[in-house]
């Protein structure tokens, strides 16, 4: 099993240190628009001239990289992803089974945002 992952700080890698004994590799990446307040405002400018909603807004290039490392270098048998904002990665997964599973509480909340974002255009 591998495991790459966001964190909101290098202070929460400590929370994922368990699962280096489940996994082969444990990578995790900072959420691009906790790094600072400049780079919120800027990802949330940029995301009005985006057709996307700002939800699944979390990518990082390193993060895509490492993905494709790990699918090339072994034999996935499935992807699992653990929050809706991840599947933007599902890109560079070709014929593996993947799978997401969100949860109760966080549905509402996407519902609720859903309904209540507009995009200007």
């Amino acid at each position: 099993m591998f495991f790459v992952g966001f964190i909101k700080s290098e202070e929460e890698k400590k929370n994922v240190e368990e699962f280096g004994s489940l996994c082969v590799s444990v990578d995790t990446f900072i959420i691009p628009d906790d790094v600072s307040k400049a780079w919120l405002y800027l990802s949330l400018f940029q995301n009005l001239f985006s057709p996307l909603p700002y939800v699944i807004k979390y990518y990082r290039k390193e993060m895509q990289q490492r993905i494709e490392e790990i699918i090339d270098k072994n034999k996935i048998d499935l992807v699992h992803f653990g929050i809706l904002q991840v599947p933007k990665y599902k890109k560079v997964i070709k014929g593996i089974p993947t799978c997401l599973t969100e949860h109760n509480v966080e549905s509402l909340r996407v519902k609720r945002l859903a309904i209540n974002s507009k995009n200007i255009f």
